[in-house]
């Protein structure tokens, strides 16, 4: 298993948990965290774009409330409150990996094949 499949899957085995689903996964993982993925490459940018703030106005909470394009569900201000205080409260598991445009098209075309109705 890479480290990106890896990643994914502890990503999903902390979702299924969090809803209170079962979940393959020979071992149960404590504790149930709010998985959180990140683009590495995205964030670096957004890093760069904020250089001459302190570090607070670069930090992941930072990149965050700019509800990233590719975290639509942070659209709502109830949700980016939640998170806060998941965050503040150390429930969150954040997942980061380099992603590049080809790898993000090639892993969306995955998803799409998926989870077409047979």
């Amino acid at each position: 298993m890479g480290k990106s499949t890896f990643l994914m899957r502890l990503a999903l085995h902390m979702a299924h948990r969090g809803l209170g689903k079962e979940d393959d996964l020979r071992q149960r993982i404590e504790p149930t965290l709010v998985p959180l993925f990140i683009s590495l490459g995205l964030y670096a940018t957004f890093r760069q774009q904020h250089q001459k703030e302190d570090e607070k106005g670069k930090s992941i909470w930072a990149y965050l409330q700019t509800r990233p394009t590719e975290m639509i569900e942070l659209r709502s201000a109830e949700t980016l409150a939640w998170l806060k205080q998941e965050l503040a409260d150390g429930h969150c598991l954040v997942c980061s990996m380099r992603w590049t445009r080809s790898a993000l098209q090639a892993s969306d075309a995955r998803f799409k094949r998926r989870s077409k109705p047979s």
